[in-house]
């Protein structure tokens, strides 16, 4: 579930008020909550959250309650109350190494979206994908190989607009 549905509990809010704030049904709401899928179009859902937190101060005051909590952290994923966020695109087939199972989380996710926007889940998603394979790639043939230079130094330049 994300935690965003133990704070709405914690802090008496209805599911009807996030659904108003979101734009979102019941049904889409409710799914979202418990699974921690957030709909295609996450942008709305999360701009939904947002307002949401802005416009009630019961939300804001869990949050700084919980050690100043971003409310980005409300769409982190936890199993039951009190327990640690789990990892984005957590592995349940066993047939899939982690890397794998991110890749397609993104490629579903970007599949299903209405249009070609990335939301922040997804770039955060690409990036911790970026990080395994770089990793992977060090692993190989070390940090100090020139192609792993260039690599890098490319990547650098497309990430940042510089020259490579």
């Amino acid at each position: 579930m994300l935690l965003l549905k133990l704070a709405l509990d914690e802090c008496g809010i209805k599911q009807k008020v996030l659904c108003d704030a979101t734009g979102f049904g019941k049904t889409q709401v409710s799914l979202t909550l418990s699974t921690g899928k957030l709909p295609a179009n996450a942008d709305k859902f999360l701009d939904g959250v947002n307002k949401l937190v802005a416009a009630d101060n019961r939300l804001t005051d869990w949050l700084v309650d919980r050690g100043n909590l971003s409310v980005h952290s409300l769409c982190d994923i936890i199993s039951e109350p009190g327990q640690v966020a789990a990892p984005i695109a957590a592995n349940t087939n066993p047939a899939l190494n982690g890397l794998e199972c991110l890749l397609y989380e993104i490629a579903g996710r970007a599949a299903l979206a209405p249009d070609d926007s990335l939301n922040n889940k997804v770039i955060i998603m690409m990036a911790q994908a970026t990080i395994h394979m770089r990793r992977k790639m060090a692993a190989m043939v070390g940090h100090d190989a020139p192609w792993t230079v260039r690599t890098e130094a490319e990547a650098a330049a497309i990430l940042t607009g510089g020259p490579a």
